[in-house]
């Protein structure tokens, strides 16, 4: 029935096509009436569904209510913020790792404690004037160090800066002490216990392996087309579809973000040591030491794939084989920083003058290779502040707005409550509180303060709440429109009391209810047949 039409239709469906219906009388205005409620499929709610709204977690609570609200694409786009803000960041941690590790490269080759631009011009200078140089005024961007230095002709055999080389080798050795000492062998086996408890759960394995699989997919999502087998969608309904499907997998990629925090100091562990290997299989070329240069090498590619093998996670239990991997450093490592050390030290002095020229020529190669990374690592950083920014603004902004849109609600739920129970809770309260994805919820209970609504009232009284709540939220949404709402089973754990006045109140606020069992329960005495029309 459709009183504002005064007239009545009917909907026939069968089992057959079930998404097939026939409307009679099939009028263009009744079929619009008809598309209008098909276009809110939240007026059907069962008890199990509206008790959602009240004991859910309060990220689980915000999901049902801004779906309820029609408000889910907030969520989707605070949250595909948040990933891309998380990805710059990763990105940016990545490059502050060179750029640390260029900038230690080049303070051991200026034998300085600390980088400043008066430092190193007085170094530099000191060096220049042995070479009868004029002095640096500035050390800008663009200055090199060497400026003026005569370029050596391409005869000539490089020659390798001794007291450069021997700081190297320290920092080598220092590097794989660090790498197969006992905090890092610690680090390593609370790793693999951790990721051990989640590969034998073969529901997270998957599921972390889905969430690497939906992630992936997204970055490839930029045509009408779905990136896995090429049917044709909507692109924003697809990227919607691929936004749920992660949504569901959310505490998996929580507890995958707590084990890649923790493997995040190890993967930095291993690109230091990867960085003075590099140094070391230079010198070991400079002395042709070929035995020292193949153990470096291998140890390199090595270092390499545990990189690689860290940053990739899944498959969890190749990874653990990767940590076990992590604290072993081959004999022959040990021994070609030795064989090199000595090869080095056995070295004839040089003169003042070509110290000062392999001085200035190690130097500004160091200092070009820390500009470099420090350009890179400033722009990554800018990226991953500005995305920052923009996660935190919209989700700020939305959570004020949303502020407002709940306070409204929180306002006509306490009254619709507070009719309900008026015997006992006339002046009853409630405090609904949007926080960066999530909905808290608190009730006041008989004066005494704010707490969970599980926490001390009845589940007659949760129930009557989650219906009082769902009402409050639908007349937010759509105001004198909402008439009509399909519930099942809500008031089975309301005393018989506060049924009559959940009538009163449904009566008072004029809805019109298709209701199931719960006219039965409501007015034992009218013998209405399920399934029926009634107007309470």
């Amino acid at each position: 029935e459709i009183p504002s039409m005064n007239k009545t239709v009917t909907i026939n469906r069968n089992l057959k096509n079930p998404k097939e219906i026939l409307v009679t009388p099939n009028d263009p205005e009744i079929v619009k009436v008809l598309k209008q409620i098909e276009a809110h499929p939240e007026i059907v709610l069962s008890r199990r569904e509206l008790i959602k709204y009240v004991l859910a977690t309060p990220g689980d609570r915000a999901k049902e209510v801004q779906a309820l609200l029609h408000f889910d694409q907030i969520e989707q786009v605070r949250t595909s913020l948040q990933r891309i803000a998380n990805s710059y960041e990763k990105q940016s941690t990545s490059l502050e790792t060179v750029n640390a590790q260029s900038r230690a490269n080049l303070l051991r080759a200026l034998n300085l404690s600390e980088l400043t631009k008066e430092k190193v011009l007085t170094a530099a200078n000191v060096q220049r004037l042995i070479l009868g140089m004029p002095p640096l005024i500035d050390l800008t961007e663009s200055t090199s160090l060497k400026d003026g230095l005569s370029v050596p002709s391409p005869v000539q055999q490089q020659r390798i800066p001794k007291v450069q080389a021997i700081a190297d080798i320290k920092s080598a050795r220092d590097a794989i002490a660090e790498i197969s000492g006992t905090l890092t062998a610690a680090r390593v086996t609370e790793l693999i216990s951790d990721i051990t408890a989640l590969s034998n759960d073969p529901a997270i394995a998957t599921s972390m392996e889905r969430e690497t699989f939906y992630s992936s997919g997204l970055k490839f999502t930029e045509t009408e087309a779905c990136p896995f087998c090429d049917i044709t969608w909507d692109l924003e309904k697809l990227k919607t579809h691929i936004h749920n499907k992660l949504d569901h997998l959310k505490d998996i990629s929580l507890k995958r973000k707590a084990v890649e925090t923790k493997i995040a100091p190890l993967i930095v562990i291993v690109q230091k040591v990867q960085a003075t290997i590099n140094i070391m299989v230079n010198y070991a070329s400079l002395t042709a030491l070929s035995k020292s240069i193949q153990a470096l090498t291998e140890y390199n590619s090595q270092c390499i794939n545990l990189i690689k093998g860290l940053s990739a996670l899944l498959p969890l239990e190749e990874t653990v084989k990767v940590l076990a991997n992590l604290l072993i450093v081959p004999q022959p490592v040990f021994d070609a920083v030795g064989d090199i050390e000595k090869a080095i030290i056995a070295l004839p002095e040089l003169t003042k003058q070509d110290a000062a020229r392999d001085w200035l020529t190690v130097v500004q190669e160091r200092l070009d290779v820390w500009r470099d990374a420090m350009r890179k690592h400033k722009v990554a950083k800018d990226q991953a502040q500005k995305a920052k920014q923009a996660s935190d603004i919209y989700s700020s902004a939305s959570d004020m707005v949303l502020k407002g849109i709940y306070e409204a609600v929180e306002k006509d739920f306490a009254s619709l409550y507070g009719f309900v129970n008026r015997d006992d809770e006339d002046k009853f309260q409630a405090k609904l509180t949007p926080s960066m994805g999530k909905l808290g919820f608190d009730v006041d209970f008989y004066g005494r303060g704010f707490f969970p609504p599980g926490a001390y009232h009845s589940e007659g009284h949760q129930d009557s709440m989650g219906l009082c709540l769902y009402l409050a939220l639908m007349r937010h949404l759509l105001g004198n429109a909402f008439t009509f709402a399909v519930l099942d089973d809500v008031l089975m754990s309301v005393d018989a009391g506060h049924r009559r006045e959940v009538c009163e109140l449904l009566k008072k606020e004029s809805i019109f209810f298709l209701v199931e069992i719960s006219v039965m329960a409501v007015t034992p005495q009218l013998s209405i047949p399920l399934s029926a029309f009634a107007f309470l």
